[in-house]
């Protein structure tokens, strides 16, 4: 690692893991570089536990974990947040989709069985399931994500069953359409699915279309 000259910060990502062996030497570079009086170093260290609890367990030395220590900034697990599920599951689709294609869409059901499994693996768990998705699709497929497409662990979460799943989105749909006093174009939109599979959907249900605005 080379000392830069101009300051600035340096992230460490999940200290703990770090090999013991070099557990020592990082915390000695640390000193350097955040103690210097010329352009000091800013360090950001980011661990999805306490890095005490690393030490106590004898997975992280005392003195790298004393080089972390400092203002402590605690976010919150997905699960602790579940109405930011949505927007991320879009944000990462978006993200993930190929220049020029589509982004992956999702039926209600689907983004229902999301926003209640619980991501223990937080953003990079659900980023890596939009990859895998994406991935997985056919080069020309438009089709809407349904839950039988995610993984079993996603369908098999303290969630509803297959029954209440599908009374979910079947109240999803009738707030989105209500909302959308009727214009099935923006109830389309505000569930992030096609006008023609919202009709399929209106249709499974055997709920009646609104007049045709």
């Amino acid at each position: 690692m080379r000392q830069g000259t101009r300051g600035g910060a340096l992230c460490l990502s999940e200290p703990a893991y770090t090999p013991a062996e070099a557990q020592p030497l990082l915390a000695q570079l640390l000193d350097r570089l955040t103690e210097r009086s010329v352009a000091p170093v800013r360090l950001i260290a980011l661990a999805s536990a306490p890095l005490a609890e690393a030490v106590r367990q004898g997975r992280l030395c005392r003195e790298l974990q004393l080089r972390c220590a400092g203002a402590v900034i605690r976010l919150p697990a997905l699960a602790e947040r579940r109405d930011e599920i949505g927007p991320l599951v879009q944000h990462f689709a978006r993200l993930c989709a190929p220049a020029g294609r589509r982004p992956l869409r999702f039926s209600p059901a689907a983004f229902e069985a999301l926003r209640r499994y619980d991501w223990p693996g937080n953003l990079w768990e659900m980023r890596d399931l939009l990859t895998a998705l994406e991935t997985g699709r056919a080069e020309a497929c438009t089709r809407v994500v349904e839950p039988a497409d995610l993984p079993a662990d996603i369908r098999a979460s303290t969630g509803p069953t297959p029954l209440r799943l599908h009374e979910s989105e079947k109240t999803a749909i009738l707030n989105a359409v209500a909302a959308a006093d009727g214009n099935l174009s923006r109830a389309a939109r505000r569930l992030g699915i096609a006008r023609s599979t919202l009709y399929l959907k209106l249709d499974q249900y055997g709920l009646r279309r609104p007049p045709r605005r």
